[in-house]
Protein backbone atom coordinates (compact mmCIF):
# COMPACT_ATOMS: atom_id res chain seq x y z
CA UNK A 1 0.00 0.00 0.00
CA UNK A 2 1.37 3.08 -1.16
CA UNK A 3 1.12 6.26 0.97
CA UNK A 4 0.27 9.47 0.03
CA UNK A 5 2.61 12.34 -0.18
CA UNK A 6 0.37 14.70 1.94
CA UNK A 7 0.30 11.43 4.66
CA UNK A 8 4.02 10.31 4.40
CA UNK A 9 5.95 13.73 3.72
CA UNK A 10 9.02 13.83 2.18
CA UNK A 11 11.32 15.08 5.06
CA UNK A 12 13.01 12.65 8.44
CA UNK A 13 12.67 13.64 11.67
CA UNK A 14 14.76 12.66 14.69
CA UNK A 15 12.80 11.23 17.12
CA UNK A 16 13.23 10.52 20.84
CA UNK A 17 10.98 8.28 22.74
CA UNK A 18 10.08 9.99 26.11
CA UNK A 19 7.43 7.64 27.44
CA UNK A 20 5.51 3.90 26.47
CA UNK A 21 1.96 4.33 27.15
CA UNK A 22 0.95 0.86 26.00
CA UNK A 23 2.17 -1.27 23.50
CA UNK A 24 1.22 0.29 20.38
CA UNK A 25 1.27 4.38 21.80
CA UNK A 26 4.39 6.38 22.77
CA UNK A 27 4.91 10.11 23.64
CA UNK A 28 7.92 11.39 21.63
CA UNK A 29 9.85 14.41 20.81
CA UNK A 30 10.46 15.31 17.63
CA UNK A 31 14.04 17.24 17.82
CA UNK A 32 13.96 19.14 14.73
CA UNK A 33 10.85 21.31 15.65
CA UNK A 34 11.21 20.74 19.30
CA UNK A 35 6.79 19.19 19.22
CA UNK A 36 5.70 16.89 21.85
CA UNK A 37 3.47 14.05 19.74
CA UNK A 38 1.69 10.65 20.25
CA UNK A 39 2.57 7.68 18.11
CA UNK A 40 0.69 5.13 17.22
CA UNK A 41 0.82 1.84 15.81
CA UNK A 42 -1.75 1.59 13.27
CA UNK A 43 -3.28 -1.50 11.73
CA UNK A 44 -3.49 -1.51 8.03
CA UNK A 45 -7.31 -0.84 8.04
CA UNK A 46 -6.94 2.23 9.80
CA UNK A 47 -4.42 3.37 7.60
CA UNK A 48 -6.90 5.00 4.67
CA UNK A 49 -8.81 7.05 7.39
CA UNK A 50 -5.65 8.18 8.83
CA UNK A 51 -4.27 9.63 5.68
CA UNK A 52 -7.56 11.37 5.12
CA UNK A 53 -7.57 13.25 8.82
CA UNK A 54 -3.95 14.61 7.99
CA UNK A 55 -5.67 16.79 5.96
CA UNK A 56 -8.25 17.81 8.55
CA UNK A 57 -7.66 21.17 11.09
CA UNK A 58 -10.51 21.53 13.52
CA UNK A 59 -10.13 22.93 17.02
CA UNK A 60 -11.70 20.41 18.50
CA UNK A 61 -9.76 17.82 16.86
CA UNK A 62 -6.31 16.73 17.79
CA UNK A 63 -4.34 17.10 14.54
CA UNK A 64 -2.70 14.14 13.00
CA UNK A 65 0.60 15.29 11.61
CA UNK A 66 2.34 12.64 9.79
CA UNK A 67 1.68 9.23 8.82
CA UNK A 68 4.87 6.85 8.06
CA UNK A 69 5.85 3.44 6.99
CA UNK A 70 8.74 1.87 9.20
CA UNK A 71 9.66 -1.44 8.71
CA UNK A 72 6.37 -2.53 6.81
CA UNK A 73 4.40 -1.00 9.95
CA UNK A 74 2.14 2.01 9.68
CA UNK A 75 2.54 4.83 12.53
CA UNK A 76 0.64 7.66 13.02
CA UNK A 77 2.49 11.38 14.67
CA UNK A 78 -0.07 13.64 16.10
CA UNK A 79 -1.02 16.62 18.62
CA UNK A 80 -0.09 15.66 22.18
CA UNK A 81 -2.85 17.59 23.83
CA UNK A 82 -1.66 19.17 27.44
CA UNK A 83 -4.51 18.27 29.57
CA UNK A 84 -6.60 15.93 31.28
CA UNK A 85 -8.81 13.62 30.30
CA UNK A 86 -12.96 13.85 31.21
CA UNK A 87 -12.47 10.08 32.48
CA UNK A 88 -9.39 12.01 34.98
CA UNK A 89 -12.22 13.53 36.58
CA UNK A 90 -14.60 11.25 37.08
CA UNK A 91 -12.16 9.02 38.34
CA UNK A 92 -11.98 12.08 40.67
CA UNK A 93 -15.36 11.79 41.89
CA UNK A 94 -16.21 15.39 40.03
CA UNK A 95 -19.99 15.54 38.46
CA UNK A 96 -20.08 17.99 35.65
CA UNK A 97 -22.71 21.04 35.91
CA UNK A 98 -25.22 20.96 33.33
CA UNK A 99 -23.47 24.58 32.18
CA UNK A 100 -20.03 22.50 31.46
CA UNK A 101 -21.54 19.13 30.08
CA UNK A 102 -23.56 20.91 27.51
CA UNK A 103 -20.49 23.11 26.38
CA UNK A 104 -18.10 19.97 26.36
CA UNK A 105 -20.73 18.03 24.55
CA UNK A 106 -20.95 21.21 21.74
CA UNK A 107 -17.45 20.81 21.33
CA UNK A 108 -17.50 17.01 20.70
CA UNK A 109 -20.50 17.11 18.36
CA UNK A 110 -18.74 20.38 16.56
CA UNK A 111 -15.19 17.72 15.84
CA UNK A 112 -17.54 14.75 15.08
CA UNK A 113 -19.45 16.92 12.51
CA UNK A 114 -16.09 17.53 10.72
CA UNK A 115 -15.34 13.82 10.69
CA UNK A 116 -18.83 12.82 9.43
CA UNK A 117 -18.17 15.42 6.53
CA UNK A 118 -15.51 14.03 5.61
CA UNK A 119 -16.56 10.77 5.69
CA UNK A 120 -15.05 8.94 9.03
CA UNK A 121 -16.10 7.69 12.01
CA UNK A 122 -14.46 7.56 14.99
CA UNK A 123 -15.97 4.65 16.84
CA UNK A 124 -14.60 5.02 20.15
CA UNK A 125 -16.52 8.64 21.78
CA UNK A 126 -15.40 8.05 25.35
CA UNK A 127 -14.55 9.93 28.71
CA UNK A 128 -11.02 8.50 28.51
CA UNK A 129 -10.61 10.23 24.31
CA UNK A 130 -12.27 13.68 25.11
CA UNK A 131 -9.48 16.40 26.71
CA UNK A 132 -9.57 19.17 28.20
CA UNK A 133 -6.55 21.36 27.41
CA UNK A 134 -5.24 23.79 29.90
CA UNK A 135 -5.83 26.40 27.78
CA UNK A 136 -10.32 25.46 28.23
CA UNK A 137 -10.40 23.61 24.97
CA UNK A 138 -11.88 20.17 24.26
CA UNK A 139 -10.52 18.14 22.10
CA UNK A 140 -11.12 14.62 20.44
CA UNK A 141 -8.20 12.39 20.60
CA UNK A 142 -6.90 9.04 19.67
CA UNK A 143 -8.11 7.63 16.15
CA UNK A 144 -7.02 4.29 16.72
CA UNK A 145 -10.02 2.28 15.68
CA UNK A 146 -11.37 5.31 13.74
CA UNK A 147 -12.56 4.23 9.71
CA UNK A 148 -13.86 5.92 6.36
CA UNK A 149 -17.96 5.19 6.67
CA UNK A 150 -18.87 1.82 4.18
CA UNK A 151 -21.68 2.66 2.87
CA UNK A 152 -22.06 -0.86 0.92
CA UNK A 153 -20.79 -3.21 3.86
CA UNK A 154 -23.11 -4.61 6.18
CA UNK A 155 -21.42 -5.21 8.84
CA UNK A 156 -18.61 -4.02 10.75
CA UNK A 157 -15.32 -6.27 9.90
CA UNK A 158 -14.14 -6.61 13.42
CA UNK A 159 -15.71 -6.45 16.80
CA UNK A 160 -13.88 -3.37 18.23
CA UNK A 161 -15.40 -0.27 20.62
CA UNK A 162 -15.32 0.15 24.03
CA UNK A 163 -17.57 -1.49 26.54
CA UNK A 164 -20.12 0.90 28.26
CA UNK A 165 -20.23 3.30 25.21
CA UNK A 166 -20.02 0.90 21.96
CA UNK A 167 -23.55 1.16 19.81
CA UNK A 168 -24.85 -2.15 18.68
CA UNK A 169 -23.44 -2.44 15.38
CA UNK A 170 -20.12 -2.19 17.22
CA UNK A 171 -21.07 -6.28 18.03
CA UNK A 172 -21.57 -7.30 14.44
CA UNK A 173 -25.33 -6.64 14.14
CA UNK A 174 -24.64 -3.80 11.49
CA UNK A 175 -22.13 -1.42 9.86
CA UNK A 176 -20.77 1.16 12.06
CA UNK A 177 -21.90 4.63 10.86
CA UNK A 178 -22.24 9.05 11.80
CA UNK A 179 -24.88 7.57 14.17
CA UNK A 180 -22.49 4.90 16.25
CA UNK A 181 -20.35 8.13 17.48
CA UNK A 182 -23.54 10.22 18.44
CA UNK A 183 -24.98 7.08 20.19
CA UNK A 184 -21.71 7.15 22.38
CA UNK A 185 -22.09 11.16 22.63
CA UNK A 186 -25.51 10.21 24.40
CA UNK A 187 -23.38 7.83 27.12
CA UNK A 188 -20.72 10.68 27.45
CA UNK A 189 -23.47 12.98 28.34
CA UNK A 190 -24.58 10.30 30.63
CA UNK A 191 -21.30 10.08 32.64
CA UNK A 192 -20.91 13.67 32.80
CA UNK A 193 -24.27 14.43 34.29
CA UNK A 194 -24.01 11.21 36.95
CA UNK A 195 -20.62 9.84 36.47
CA UNK A 196 -22.63 6.30 34.98
CA UNK A 197 -23.63 4.53 32.16
CA UNK A 198 -26.94 4.93 31.30
CA UNK A 199 -27.88 1.21 32.67
CA UNK A 200 -26.60 1.65 36.07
Amino acid sequence: MKLSELAQRLFVWNIEELKQVNESTCIVHNEQSGEIMIKKRLDIENVSAMERLCSIRHKNLSAVIKITEENGKYFSYSEFVPGNSIQHYIDSGKIFDEDEAIKIIVAVCDGLEVLHENGIVHRDITASNIILSYDGNVKIIDYGITRIAKQSAARDTYILGTAGYAAPEQFGFSQSDSRTDIYSTGVLLNVLLTGKFPNE
